[in-house]
């Protein structure tokens, strides 16, 4: 079977942190191919600092033109208004029936996981790689990855990756108080950032 990562998010703006999980999940779980989905209007984030969707999703693309093994869809953001996972994952599942998905999400994450809509389809349809940044709060994680997998019957597992202080809403700060981002965003999207005067 073919193995596939979805690697969701806003995406306001991209960096290099979400193409280093990119990279360590393909690594540790042989994953054939990354997929790339930006989402139109996420339902638990202010949209208010949200740019266009068009132009995120370009960010993307330059951001993953380099990497063969990464691909990008437009599918949350065709469809339009709020985006849910689980209606994503059911989407690609009925596409691919012959695929294995990899749900690829930040550790900090398991806990809200519960809270998120129809969680049990993400788990039941994906394996979850949680996305672990050093050896922070290690054991408690393990746990709670565990005690995931038995409530959900899935498979809930840890992707370890090295640390690193890059966030997106560090990022809109740091343009919005004319602070270099470079290094934090691969040069083709900072040169985007800067043409479009983004963020400012």
């Amino acid at each position: 079977m073919k193995k596939t990562g979805i690697m969701g998010g806003s995406f306001n703006p991209i960096h290099n942190g979400h193409l280093e999980i990119a990279a360590c999940a393909k690594k540790e779980y042989e994953l054939d191919e990354i997929l790339f989905i930006p989402n139109n209007c996420p339902p638990h984030k202010d949209s208010s600092e949200m740019i266009d969707a068009s132009m995120r999703l370009e960010m993307v693309r330059l951001a993953i033109a380099p990497y063969p093994y990464c691909t990008l869809s437009d599918m949350e953001i065709q469809k339009g208004g709020l985006s849910f996972s689980y209606l994503t994952v059911t989407e690609l599942k009925e596409r691919h029936p012959d695929t294995e998905f990899y749900f690829l999400m930040g550790a900090d994450s398991l806990e809200e996981f519960p809270k998120w809509r129809r969680a049990q389809i993400i788990a039941q349809k994906c394996h979850i790689l949680a996305a672990m940044r050093g050896e922070l709060g290690n054991m408690e994680v393990k746990k709670l990855a565990k005690e995931l997998s038995e409530t959900y019957h899935g498979d809930f597992s840890l992707l370890k990756i090295p640390p690193t202080d890059i966030s997106s809403t560090q990022l809109r700060r740091d343009l919005k108080s004319q602070k270099s981002i470079t290094g934090k965003v691969p040069k083709a999207v900072e040169d985007y950032i800067t043409d479009h005067q983004l963020y400012r």
